[in-house]
C-alpha cells in the first residue's frame, strides 16, 4: 500500500510540476524566440546583401558609364532607378578635368554644395580623412590615368553602349572604372570613378557611390540598439538556462524520490515514454532471476514489539539487506511485510550473468546478516535468521490495479517458485535454496552447492530439483558438507528411485561425517517412514509433494 500511495502521489506531483513548468517557461520561450527571430532576420538580411554586393557593385559600374553617356533628361530616370538600389552619382553632369584647377578642392566644393550641412557636420576625423586623404588620392589617381583613358575607345553613344554584350560591358567597366572606399557618418561606402569624354567633348570625371550593407541595415546598426539586443539576448539566455537548471534539479529530485518507490531499472521497463505516461496494464516479458528473502519467525518476534519498534527494526534490517542487492545491481520490486522480493535482469548480458549476480547477492546478504546480528547482540537484541529462495525463468514487468491506484510489479511462475523455495529453507534449516534452472545457469561458477531434493511446490505442476548454496557457512561446516556431498547426493538419487534401505545406509554414513546436518537427518527420518510404512511408499514417483506454501 505504501508503494501504491507513493507511486500515485509522486506521479500526480510530477504531472502538476511539468504542467506548471511548461506554463512558466512559455513566456520566456516566446520572448527568446522573438529576439532570436529578429537577430536571425538581421543576419540573413546582412548575409543576403553581402552575397548580392558583387552584383550591386557591377551594376554601379555599368550604370556609371551609362550615366555618363545619357542626356540630361535621361540622367534623371537613371538617378531615380539607381537610388532605389542605393547607388548615387555625382557630380550630375560630370566634372571636366582642368589641369589648372585642383580636382580635390573642386570635389570638396561639390560635396559641400550637394550635401551641405550633412557633409560639413561629418565627424572631424572623417572630414579630415576625406579632405586630406580620400580626395587628394582620388585626384592623383585620376590625373595619372587621364592619358590612358583618353586612348580608350569609349562607346560614342548610349545606343552603342547598350548594344554591347554583358561580357563586353563588364570588360570595359572593370578596365575603366576604379574603386576606393570612404567613411560617411560612420558607414563605409564604395566609391567608383571613371573619366569619359562627355557630350561637350570634355574629359570629365564621373563618380558613383554604393552604400555598404552597414548603411542598408542602419536601422539596426545603431550601437545602443546593437548592445541592447545583445544584453537582452544574454539575459534571456541566462534566465532561461537558470530556469531550466532549477527545473531539471526539481525533476531530478522528484525522480530520485520516485525511484525510492519504483526503481530506475523498473521504470525503463514500464515507462519508456516518461513517468507521466505510465498506463495501467503496461507489460513487458523478459528472462529474470528472482530472489525472495524472508525473516524466520517474524510473527512471534514482532508480538513482543511495539508498532514503532517493529518499523525501526524492519527499516534497520532492510537497510542491511538492500545493500548486497544493490551491489549486484538487483531491482528490489517490493517489500511484503518482512519479506524482500528482488529481481535480477540484465538484457545486455546472458541469463548466466543475472543468475550468478543473484546468488552472489544472496551470499553477501548472509555475511551482512552476521554483521547485523553482531550489532543486535551488542545492543541487547536477539539475533535473527532468514531464508532466501532463488529461481530463474520468465517473468512479466507491468502495472496492476485500477486507473486511480496502480502498483508496479513483477508477475509470473518465477516469482511463485522463488517464494516457495524460500519456504523450503525452513524445512531444510538452511539459508539459501535455488532451483535447478538457476543451478544450471551457475554450474560453471565456483559456488558451493549440493542437491537437496526433487519437489513439486504449491501452485506448480512441474517438479524440479532444488539445491543448497553454502558458501557463506563457517569453514568447519563447509568442509563437512563438501566431504559428505558426493555420498549425500548419491543417497538422494537412490532415495528418489525408491531403494529405501540402500538410501538409509548412505545417509547413515553421511551423518557420521557430518552429525549436525539437518538435511541428512530429514532423509534418515523419511527412509525410516518408508521402510516401516509400505502404504506411504505406494505410488512413489521420486518426487516430494509439498502441500503447504
Amino acid at each position: 500500500m505504501i508503494q501504491n500511495l507513493g507511486f500515485l502521489e509522486l506521479k500526480f506531483e510530477t504531472n502538476f510540476f511539468i504542467e506548471s513548468m511548461d506554463l512558466r517557461t512559455k513566456i520566456i520561450e516566446v520572448f527568446a524566440v522573438l529576439i532570436l527571430i529578429a537577430e536571425s532576420a538581421w543576419v540573413l538580411f546582412s548575409l543576403q546583401h553581402k552575397l548580392n554586393l558583387p552584383t550591386v557593385q557591377s551594376r554601379a559600374m555599368h550604370l556609371l558609364i551609362q550615366f555618363a553617356l545619357e542626356t540630361e533628361e535621361q540622367k534623371q530616370e537613371i538617378l531615380l532607378q539607381a537610388e532605389k538600389e542605393r547607388i548615387y552619382f555625382w557630380p550630375g553632369n560630370g566634372m571636366p578635368i582642368v589641369s589648372e584647377l585642383s580636382l580635390a578642392e573642386r570635389l570638396d566644393g561639390v560635396l559641400s554644395e550637394r550635401y551641405g550641412e550633412e557633409y560639413r557636420s561629418l565627424p572631424e576625423e572623417e572630414l579630415r580623412m576625406m579632405r586630406e586623404d580620400t580626395l587628394p588620392w582620388l585626384e592623383q589617381s585620376v590625373l595619372a590615368r587621364v592619358d590612358t583613358w583618353k586612348s580608350v575607345n569609349f562607346p560614342e553613344s548610349l545606343t552603342q553602349w547598350l548594344s554591347l554584350s554583358k561580357d563586353e560591358k563588364s570588360f570595359i567597366a572593370t578596365s575603366l572604372v576604379q574603386m576606393t572606399r570612404y567613411t560617411w557618418l560612420g558607414y563605409d561606402k564604395h566609391l567608383y570613378f571613371t573619366v569619359i569624354p562627355d557630350r561637350n567633348g570634355n574629359t570629365s570625371l564621373f563618380l558613383s557611390s554604393v552604400a555598404d550593407n552597414v548603411e542598408i541595415l542602419s536601422f539596426l546598426e545603431a550601437t545602443w540598439l546593437q548592445l541592447l539586443l545583445l544584453i537582452v539576448t544574454l539575459i534571456l539566455f541566462l534566465v532561461f538556462n537558470f530556469k531550466l537548471l532549477l527545473d531539471s534539479r526539481k525533476i531530478l529530485a522528484i525522480t530520485q524520490i520516485f525511484e525510492k518507490f519504483v526503481p530506475r531499472q523498473f521504470l525503463k521497463k514500464i515507462a519508456n515514454d516518461g513517468i507521466e505516461n505510465i498506463q495501467l496494464g503496461r507489460a513487458e516479458s523478459d528472462h529474470v532471476t528472482v530472489l525472495f528473502c524472508d525473516i524466520r519467525s517474524f510473527t512471534s518476534l514482532s508480538e513482543s514489539m511495539k508498532p514503532q519498534e517493529i518499523l525501526n527494526f524492519l527499516n534497520s534490517y532492510f537497510k542491511h539487506m538492500n545493500q548486497p542487492i544493490a551491489n549486484h545491481e538487483g531491482i528490489i520490486d517490493k517489500y511484503v511485510g518482512d519479506a524482500i522480493m528482488a529481481v535480477f535482469n540484465f538484457p545486455e548480458n546472458d541469463d548466466k550473468f543475472e543468475a550468478a549476480r543473484a546468488v552472489e547477492a544472496a551470499i553477501e546478504m548472509q555475511y551482512m546478516l552476521n554483521e547485523y546480528n553482531g550489532f543486535r547482540k551488542k545492543t541487547g537484541y536477539v539475533p535473527i535468521s532468514n531464508g532466501t529462495g532463488i529461481h530463474s525463468g520468465s517473468a512479466v514487468f507491468g502495472t496492476v490495479g485500477s486507473t486511480d491506484r496502480m502498483e508496479s510489479t513483477v508477475l509470473g511462475d518465477s516469482v511463485n517458485v522463488a517464494s516457495r523455495l524460500e519456504g523450503l529453507t525452513k524445512l531444510f534449516k538452511t539459508s539459501i535454496i535455488i532451483s535447478d534452472k538457476t543451478q544450471e545457469l551457475i554450474k560453471d561458477k565456483p559456488f558451493l552447492s549440493r542437491k537437496l531434493d526433487r519437489v513439486s511446490v504449491v501452485g506448480r505442476n512441474e517438479p524440479m530439483d532444488i539445491f543448497e548454496i553454502f558458501d557463506y557457512e563457517e569453514e568447519s561446516i563447509k568442509e563437512a558438507k563438501l566431504k559428505s556431498r558426493e555420498e549425500f547426493e548419491n543417497s538422494v538419487e537412490i532415495y528418489e528411485k525408491g531403494n529405501w534401505s540402500d538410501a538409509l545406509k548412505g545417509f547413515e554414513q553421511c551423518i557420521q561425517s557430518f552429525p549436525d546436518d539437518p538435511a541428512t537427518k530429514i532423509y534418515l527420518n523419511r527412509c525410516q517412514i518408508m521402510i516401516n510404512n509400505p502404504d506411504a511408499a505406494a505410488g512413489w514417483d521420486g518426487i516430494t509433494y509439498l502441500t503447504k506454501k
